[in-house]
């Protein structure tokens, strides 16, 4: 995967949803999460290392370790700066590619990961692999999205003439299931075909408000794969078109704030 994500600014505006803080602090822990000892977690496509820390790691009171990783390698830089903890241990690796995860297979008591999947472009191999990672009876929590605003955005920019010509048979990174409307059940069906069992599943349609118009753009720019492929003297303006095409798929809520809209899904499955 070779995303080219502004880690600088991604790290600046990102700012967990309250569904993903939901799914974290609620959901897992009625599910059982974080009572054992010994745990051994993973987070797949940890980022900036801020949900690893905050969010993840309290989960696991009695935790042994914790393997981070992001294909990104300067996202692994800012981790290491900026989220570092003695009981978190940050690494590069691609949840598509085995040859990069071998070296812990069949370790790891529960693996999670918080918005990478819908970036894949082989989920069911990055299922595979997870399964592959997972201990005998491991757990494994997925949160992604299914479709979003933004992804609608990205393709229609990528269309407008203005700026088609620098996007020539460059990806966008929009998944197949915005692209194909895959639903609940096409995920379950490939869950069970790999060898899951499913404990718990849920589509959510959801509106994030984020709190200024400079974070919208900041954050939203920052995820966008078209921008590094814009000259350095259009980025500005690029940057004030792609935020009037994702306000023009959203809007603003009572209070003027902008919002941004999707369907994501949540899972938890375990190892047979």
């Amino acid at each position: 995967m070779n995303l080219n994500f502004d880690h600088d600014l991604y790290s600046q505006s990102h700012v967990p949803s309250d569904v993903v803080i939901r799914f974290l602090a609620e959901t897992l822990p009625r599910l059982g999460w974080g009572k054992n000892c010994e745990e051994v977690v993973m987070d797949v496509g940890c980022g900036d290392g801020d949900i690893t820390t905050n969010f993840i790691l309290p989960l696991f009171p009695r935790l042994k370790t914790m393997l981070a990783f992001d294909s990104l390698p300067k996202m692994i830089d800012v981790a290491n700066k900026q989220n570092s903890h003695p009981r978190i241990e940050y690494a590069i690796a691609d949840i598509e590619d085995w040859s990069s995860l071998q070296q812990w297979e069949e370790q790891i008591t529960h693996l999670m990961s918080v918005h990478c999947f819908h970036w894949l472009r082989d989920q069911r191999k990055a299922f595979r692999n997870s399964y592959r990672l997972l201990k005998s009876s491991g757990e494994a929590a997925f949160i992604f999205f299914l479709e979003a605003s933004f992804f609608t955005a990205c393709l229609e920019i990528q269309r407008n003439p203005k700026w088609c010509h620098f996007f020539n048979e460059i990806e966008s990174y929009i998944p197949d299931s915005h692209h194909q409307k895959h639903n609940l059940f096409f995920y379950k069906k490939m869950l069970k075909e790999v060898g899951f069992q499913i404990i718990y599943s849920k589509r959510r349609r959801i509106k994030d408000v984020l709190p200024s118009d400079e974070d919208y753009i900041n954050f939203f720019t920052s995820v966008c794969a078209l921008v590094a492929h814009v000259p350095a003297d259009k980025k500005e303006e690029f940057r004030t078109d792609l935020f009037e095409e994702i306000l023009k798929h959203n809007g603003r809520d009572i209070n003027g704030l902008p919002f941004h809209r999707g369907t994501i899904i949540e899972l938890v499955v375990k190892k047979n």
